[in-house]
């Protein structure tokens, strides 16, 4: 038998670009649904798992198409609840062997736009208990009641103030906004996104078969040391994902600490960035995602007001943005290469511009000050097991 020689990270990267394609929000939520897809396929092997929450206070931001299109592409035993369904139907889908995962279209249809319906919902009781592995309720079958599983990972979708706040606190929240005009997205709808979705889909089961017993492992002693924040519902809903990211490897393990701090922890609890700190690190992953090595200022300029957090950029003008890029990369030199917006988009040309590798090199120096590496924080059971030969 020919062993799978395709790096732990391929799969995953391939997920990635997948949402990419479709969505337009923060990269750290994209990539968080990467992981999270992961690990739905093996979680049995889990004692809990995130829910994921997509809202905005405006129509078509995309939060159905990351939280509910492409759980249903790509989700491991996804089923989809909405304001139709009856509980008497929803209690049928755990009446199985292995109980399903749910994408809830429109969350404010079954719990009211204010959230205010959240504990009177038929469906709350069952939602609210069931990111936990030993989550059960009693359904009636053949005549009598049966105790069932209801555990299974759930992707939201809809105003943030309809979901009530214990359920909220069970959620990875993705704030999502509408994307620019000028931005091109694939129709989750679309034939070849399907037809792409069913192989991906396929991939990342297999994926996660091969990876379990390498998550299950780091879940259990390494989990402890990924970050003094990580505690509590926090590591419930985060630990999984942690897991999958290290058995991926790569970028990965930072995308999720990134992710982590960015997402989950309070203004007070993660470092503030400053305009030049945000420049350097968004110009960095704009370089590493599109492979350009080298970019002109006035394209520079488009591209960072694309950024979907990036209302600082639309804000300000492009006179003080030319002056923020002096001020962090140096003065713009003369550059050759092709220019990616404008009246001569496509052409290759010269203009003012900047090198990809100073400012790749800059970001990294600065994530290593901003954000603690994995397996950075010592607990006292690392301590008692610790051993130190005797010198000869």
């Amino acid at each position: 038998m020919t062993q799978n020689t395709l790096a732990p990270d391929y799969i995953p990267n391939k997920t990635l670009a997948f949402i990419d394609q479709h969505v337009y929000c923060d990269d750290h939520y994209k990539r968080v649904m990467t992981m999270w897809l992961h690990v739905l396929p093996v979680k049995n092997a889990l004692s809990a798992i995130a829910y994921i929450l997509a809202t905005s206070d405006k129509p078509e931001s995309g939060k159905s198409t990351i939280a509910f299109d492409i759980p249903m592409l790509l989700g491991h035993l996804m089923e989809s609840i909405d304001k139709t369904t009856t509980q008497p139907g929803m209690n049928a889908l755990f009446l199985v062997r292995d109980t399903p995962n749910t994408a809830w279209d429109d969350i404010g249809k079954i719990f009211g736009n204010s959230g205010n319906n959240g504990s009177t919902s038929p469906f709350y009781t069952q939602l609210v208990r069931s990111y936990k592995k030993n989550a059960t309720t009693l359904m009636a079958r053949a005549g009598g009641q049966k105790r069932v599983s209801t555990y299974g990972g759930a992707a939201l979708n809809g105003l943030e103030e309809a979901v009530p706040l214990d359920l909220f606190t069970r959620c990875i929240h993705f704030k999502m906004t509408k994307a620019p005009e000028c931005v091109e997205l694939r129709d989750t709808g679309d034939d070849s996104s399907v037809a792409d979705a069913e192989l991906l889909k396929e991939a990342i089961v297999g994926w996660a078969g091969a990876h379990v017993d390498e998550i299950k492992l780091f879940i259990k002693n390494k989990i402890r040391t990924v970050h003094p924040k990580l505690v509590g519902r926090r590591r419930q809903k985060w630990m999984s994902l942690f897991a999958a990211a290290a058995s991926a490897g790569g970028e990965w393990p930072r995308w999720m600490m990134e992710a982590f701090i960015a997402i989950e922890l309070g203004a007070s609890e993660k470092p503030k960035l400053l305009p030049e700190q945000f420049l350097t690190l968004d110009t960095a992953d704009w370089f590493a995602k599109s492979g350009q090595q080298k970019v002109f200022v006035s394209d520079l300029i488009e591209v960072l007001r694309l950024v979907p957090n990036g209302q600082y950029y639309r804000d300000v003008d492009d006179e003080h943005l030319i002056r923020l890029f002096k001020e962090v990369f140096g003065p713009p030199k003369r550059i050759s290469a092709v220019k990616l917006y404008g009246e001569f988009e496509g052409e290759r040309g010269k203009a003012n511009g900047y090198d990809d590798l100073p400012i790749m090199k800059a970001a990294l120096e600065l994530r290593d000050g901003l954000y603690p590496p994995m397996e950075g924080v010592r607990d006292e059971l690392e301590d008692d097991l610790s051993f130190t030969p005797a010198v000869k």
